[in-house]
């Protein structure tokens, strides 16, 4: 019982340490955010490469560093997701849909396998124990 305790209290700790800082909304413009995100990693391992299709100005409301620490973890995703004998190549795109931006971070890295996408979004503790019988944990679903 004290090791599900100390787990629990790790995962509360994480919980607090990994809470995203108050939003600064602004006008960002989505088509020189991207740039810098390729700027970033342009001395990495990897070949960053832009995808624009947008001529007109590209202003959305958002919080600039957010926004730039979304792609630059999403470039470093995708460099991590490349085999070690493969050249890691991330495309950045941008282009606009009606009122709608869509930002895209494209990589030739070999993904998951469904499996091990599944695995990877269950939960890998909790601190409830669970007996069948006992109707404990009765709406959750187990697979």
């Amino acid at each position: 019982m004290s090791r599900l305790i100390l787990l629990s209290n790790i995962a509360t700790e994480f919980s607090s340490f990994a809470q995203m800082p108050k939003s600064n909304i602004e006008r960002v413009d989505l088509k020189k955010l991207l740039e810098s995100a390729a700027e970033l990693h342009r001395n990495s391992e990897a070949t960053v490469s832009l995808n624009i299709e947008v001529t007109e100005s590209s202003f959305a409301q958002a919080d600039r560093e957010q926004m730039l620490r979304v792609f630059t973890n999403l470039i470093k995703n995708g460099v991590q997701a490349t085999p070690d004998d493969v050249q890691p190549e991330i495309t950045l795109g941008l282009i606009r849909k009606g009122s709608n931006w869509i930002a895209s971070v494209k990589d030739n890295g070999s993904g998951n396998s469904r499996r091990a996408s599944r695995e990877d979004l269950c939960a890998q503790f909790h601190n409830k124990i669970i007996r069948h019988g006992s109707r404990i944990g009765h709406g959750q679903k187990h697979s």
